[in-house]
């Protein structure tokens, strides 16, 4: 599938708004995949097994699994994206990120920088805390008992000072996922770099930040719940709130083949 050769209707987005209805997107996104659920099911197990790799290879393995799981999760967009338009789904519309993996990989390394500068606060609050006693710090070995750990944990929240500081880093790290969670998806369906992309993501994200906000809560609540099965239920929880994503993306940019052939119509005209 060739990227939507039309640029994103951002002008528009803005001045007109959207609606984030997020139980009609969820719901949108469990029929798809529930219609499709051996190759959803098939292509989760290869993402969960491309992010085992970092955990099997040192260094080599890490660096693979941010590339390799950067582009398959786009995958799932591109694949929920056949289907959004009528179209039969086939297991190789879950690789076609993979042509834009050091521009999706781009994204997410930039993502997670500005992540973890989130937690700058929760850093200084521990630095202060604990008065540059890092050895404190460090987590019990493994060797130790598991009430070392249940203490580790408790030194690090038993202060207000600390939790608040959590919190607030926490609240950040979320903020920052959320105005970014459409990057990958312009980079994908409309060739954007990677500024680009992270930058239209945060202008559309933040015209209806509240609803927005609450959908990527939502979706994360609905992707990792499965992980309470035993991590089975990933293989069915996981998809549904990645194309609960792209659902939201495609309705509010308008990505319908119809819809985009009126938007190419009104623009010529």
């Amino acid at each position: 599938m060739s990227n939507i050769n039309t640029q994103p209707p951002i002008e528009k987005i803005v001045q007109e708004g959207y609606t984030v209805d997020i139980g009609g997107f969820i719901s949108k996104a469990w029929e798809m995949v529930k219609s499709n659920m051996g190759l959803f099911v098939a292509a989760t197990l290869l993402l969960l097994l491309f992010s085992a790799l970092g955990n099997i290879i040192p260094v080599v393995g890490s660096i693979a699994q941010s590339l390799l799981s950067a582009a398959m999760t786009v995958g799932f967009a591109a694949a929920a994206h056949k289907a959004y338009n009528g179209e039969t789904i086939a297991f190789g519309n879950f690789f076609e990120g993979f042509p834009h993996m050091a521009k999706l990989f781009g994204v997410n390394l930039l993502t997670g920088l500005v992540i973890v500068l989130c937690f700058v606060p929760f850093i200084a609050a521990l630095i202060v805390e604990f008065s540059g006693d890092f050895d404190a710090l460090a987590p019990p070995s493994d060797d130790e008992d598991p009430e070392a750990m249940v203490e580790w944990i408790s030194s690090l929240f038993g202060s207000t000072i600390l939790l608040l500081a959590f919190f607030i880093s926490l609240l950040l790290a979320i903020v920052v996922g959320s105005l970014f969670s459409f990057a990958p998806h312009y980079v994908f369906f409309y060739g954007m770099g990677v500024v680009a992309a992270m930058q239209t993501s945060a202008k559309v994200v933040s015209t209806q930040f509240g609803p927005m906000l609450g959908l990527m809560i939502v979706s994360g609540l609905v992707a990792s719940s499965g992980a309470l099965l035993c991590g089975i239920g990933l293989l069915f929880t996981l998809p549904v709130g990645l194309v609960t994503i792209y659902i939201a993306f495609a309705e509010i940019n308008h990505l319908k083949a119809d819809q985009n052939r009126d938007l190419d119509q009104h623009l010529v005209g």
